[in-house]
């Protein structure tokens, strides 16, 4: 229905007789992309008495199609109206009527039967044995629409195909066949979609076509062929535009990450020059620090999007913790669950920074002295935001710890980054362990989807 309201540049609505017998119901109705439309003639679900549709009616009668006028109010325009019955292929019974409506002049002399209407009919007639139905999506008010007969010669093309076959020195299309070398000779290359067979991507005289081919046939005769030309020249050149900055972007997040690298192995370098085991402390924590922003640049370098997947940071943080802070013989096993949750590459450098200082304290303060541990990660997402909870089965906290006061340089971190993305952090200890809870609203900033 879409593609012949888009093709006729007409309303298409479909009537079956209703329950109450006297009515009429409104099966589906289709208003066109390629003309303007200002009076609304049906909806779909609409009852309406069959008095006031004399048209279908009397096609309903005849089982024959109708040509006519539809009345408006007074002042505007009519409507020429062209009727078509609707057989069941099964048993031959008349069971709906399609109406094709447009805006016409009762004064003109005659009905404007021209090609896309009569094209649109003989899709219509042949819809039963419908094996092109995947063909027929809508057009667009800026596609092209060549129509040529069964021996493919052009007898009908739209303003938007004229200036398409202008530009490639063609002044008048319709006479000549679809494959004429004036028309064909332009053509650099040409590409056929798999998933679409009956389309397919040419490059003619600077422009980039997307064509789609609809050949209607029955008997194994081919009645017509329909050509929807539409210009992605802009489009493509876009699309290749946005390839080159995505590439660019990556290339900057690799190169980050290597001088992130790079600044940490000259950090680890000076302190294994440093005879002062706080000053290698402290050292050793930066690295961890700055290895934890790599691994989000080294994501973005390998990612298609610049988002930022909290459990696989969170694994990656953790895999490179594990060498650098357990002995080869620790057993750490790993407990990650629930949603998804993807932020920003600025928030997920953030919640990076995050989990780096509260996996590197679990280890070194939680799993002092011994030989096995867990640390676990829970993620869920809400209406308001996103809970990140962070915990494992090692030491627990101090008795005396008390996070408003502490003093810790990782803590304080923590709760910076946490407070600039709107959210909120609390850490609670026990017999089994330490668990860090933190929540931030959504990249939105309302409550909605990333």
């Amino acid at each position: 229905m879409p593609f012949i309201s888009d093709l006729a540049q007409a309303q298409a609505s479909l009537y079956a007789i209703a329950r109450d017998d006297s009515c009429f119901v409104v099966l589906a109705h289709a208003v066109p992309r390629t003309s303007f439309v200002d009076n609304i003639l049906a909806a779909a679900g609409e009852v309406i008495p069959r008095r006031e549709e004399p048209l279908i009616e009397r096609t309903f009668e005849t089982g024959h199609p109708q040509n006519g006028w539809r009345e408006t109010e007074t002042g505007a325009a009519d409507f020429e109206m062209f009727t078509l019955p609707v057989f069941d292929p099964f048993n031959d019974a008349l069971i709906a009527v399609i109406s094709i409506e447009r805006a016409g002049d009762r004064d003109a002399a005659g009905y404007r039967v021209d090609e896309p209407l009569r094209t649109s009919r003989i899709i219509l007639d042949n819809a039963h044995g419908d094996d092109w139905g995947e063909m027929l999506y809508p057009i667009s008010s800026n596609d092209g629409i060549i129509i040529a007969d069964g021996y493919d010669r052009i007898i009908y093309a739209n303003d938007a195909a004229l200036h398409i076959c202008r530009v490639l020195g063609v002044l008048n299309p319709v006479g000549l066949s679809l494959f004429d070398r004036a028309l064909i000779s332009h053509v650099t290359r040409e590409t056929v979609s798999k998933e679409r067979p009956h389309e397919r991507e040419v490059v003619a005289g600077g422009l980039v076509l997307l064509q789609r081919y609809v050949r209607i046939a029955a008997g194994g005769e081919t009645l017509r062929t329909i050509v929807i030309v539409r210009d992605i020249t802009e489009i493509r050149e876009k699309e290749r535009e946005i390839r080159v900055k995505s590439a660019v972007i990556k290339e900057i997040h690799h190169r980050v990450k290597n001088n992130l690298q790079t600044i940490a192995s000259l950090l680890r370098l000076q302190a294994r020059r440093s005879n002062d085991n706080n000053v290698r402390a402290a050292l050793a924590e930066a690295v961890n620090r700055i290895l934890s922003i790599s691994v989000v640049h080294e994501f973005l370098s390998e990612e298609s999007t610049a988002k930022i997947n909290v459990k696989k940071i969170a694994a990656d943080i953790l895999e490179m913790l594990r060498p650098m802070m357990l002995a080869n013989d620790f057993k750490l096993t790993k407990n990650f669950s629930g949603d998804d949750i993807i932020l920003s590459a600025e928030r997920g450098t953030n919640i990076a920074l995050v989990i780096n200082e509260l996996i590197a304290n679990s280890i070194e303060h939680g799993f002092a002295g011994r030989s096995s541990g867990t640390i676990g990660l829970d993620v869920s997402a809400n209406d308001d935001g996103y809970m990140i909870e962070l915990w494992d089965d090692g030491e627990g906290l101090p008795s005396d710890f008390d996070l408003n006061n502490s003093h810790s340089l990782g803590i304080s971190i923590v709760r910076m980054l946490v407070e600039d993305m709107g959210g909120t952090f609390a850490i609670e200890g026990g017999k089994l362990g330490a668990h860090a809870k933190i929540t931030i609203t959504r990249d939105d900033g309302r409550g909605g989807g990333d």
